[in-house]
């Protein structure tokens, strides 16, 4: 079940992005940005963990298996899960390849700006966001 899950959802994206009336020119950008599922059979993340665990998992990354994170003709490329522009501060949250942190924490989603991740861990299926600080300290 888990495989059409993920076919469903990524169906859903597909048609989201094609629809020019919802999404205008960022749709199709978006889509181009998408990089090519990994097979299903393939281990994503550290061998150790149980198969059982990673099925969803592999299963949502085996139709797309992240997305490019740079720019084009000097615009930012936007995000799969949105973002927002505020003065001097931009931020798109892309769709990751699986880059595992620590232990059974894997990123799957992360900002332009490398500042907030969308954090799976493997072990207890739990998801958390997380912000890395671009405060300075200063001595004293």
């Amino acid at each position: 079940p888990y495989f059409l899950r993920a076919a469903y959802l990524w169906r859903k994206i597909e048609q989201f992005c094609s629809d020019e009336s919802l999404t205008g020119d960022l749709g199709p950008m978006i889509q181009s940005t998408l990089h090519p599922g990994v097979p299903f059979g393939r281990s994503l993340v550290e061998e150790g963990y149980q198969d059982g665990k990673l099925s969803a998992f592999k299963a949502v990354y085996s139709f797309y298996a992240g997305q490019s994170l740079g720019d084009r003709d000097g615009m930012v490329l936007p995000g799969l899960f949105g973002g927002y522009n505020v003065y001097d501060h931009l931020s798109h949250s892309c769709w990751s390849s699986p880059e595992v942190l620590t232990g059974s924490k894997v990123v799957v989603t992360k900002d332009v700006n490398d500042l907030k991740l969308t954090v799976f861990d493997v072990e207890s299926g739990d998801l958390g966001i997380y912000f890395r600080s671009t405060r300075s300290r200063t001595p004293g």
